[in-house]
């Protein structure tokens, strides 16, 4: 990632005038000057080489390891493992920006988990620095119970900015499964979609 950060020099200049006049001295006779301090901070991918200034960096996976089936409906509260974090590099952007997250069906083969229901809890918001001063983005209940893509993790124009993690703990993720279905060992693609816009 090219990153290009130009920084001016500091200057300030202060002239003291002491004038003296028969034979007394004026000590109080100064004049100051004031100056500017400036900084042209420039957005990877606005010079050539440079790279996106808002990317998707990494997003979760979540394992319900093995459960059985009742007859009667099958609410599954907690994840067994979460594998990675929803992270979000923001560098500079302040048209705000949003992640949605799909899913597939569930599938073993040919066989389909009728009725699923996948629901992702609001996990933790953090920046990966911890002297970020940007306002955080908000993380959001994404209930997934088809496949049309929902809204996650999301911030408003002028916020956001930096990079941003959204952390999933196993009791974030909950899966219905309805009564009707049969074993299987079942798999879903979840895709994160992350636009230059707020939700």
């Amino acid at each position: 990632m090219k990153k290009s950060v130009l920084v001016s020099s500091i200057v300030l200049g202060v002239i003291g005038v002491s004038g003296v006049v028969g034979g007394s001295v004026f000590a109080d006779d100064t004049q100051t000057q004031t100056t500017n301090a400036t900084a042209a901070l420039t957005q990877p991918g606005t010079t050539p080489g440079g790279s996106d200034n808002l990317k998707l960096e990494s997003a979760p996976t979540f394992d319900f390891g093995s459960q059985e089936l009742s007859g009667t409906g099958n609410t599954f509260d907690k994840a067994a493992t979460v594998t990675g974090d929803l992270t979000v590099n923001n560098i500079g952007n302040t048209s705000g920006w949003n992640v949605t997250v799909a899913r597939s069906e569930f599938l073993d083969g040919s066989t389909t988990l009728k009725g699923a229901d996948l629901k992702l809890e609001q996990g933790t918001v953090s920046a990966t620095s911890s002297d970020n001063t940007s306002t955080a983005p908000t993380t959001m209940l994404a209930d997934l119970k088809n496949t049309s893509a929902a809204p996650v993790f999301t911030a408003a124009a002028g916020n956001g900015i930096g990079e941003w993690k959204d952390v999933f703990a196993v009791s974030n993720a909950s899966l219905y499964a309805p009564a009707g279905n049969v074993a299987g060992s079942y798999t879903a693609s979840l895709t994160w979609t992350l636009t230059n816009a707020p939700a």
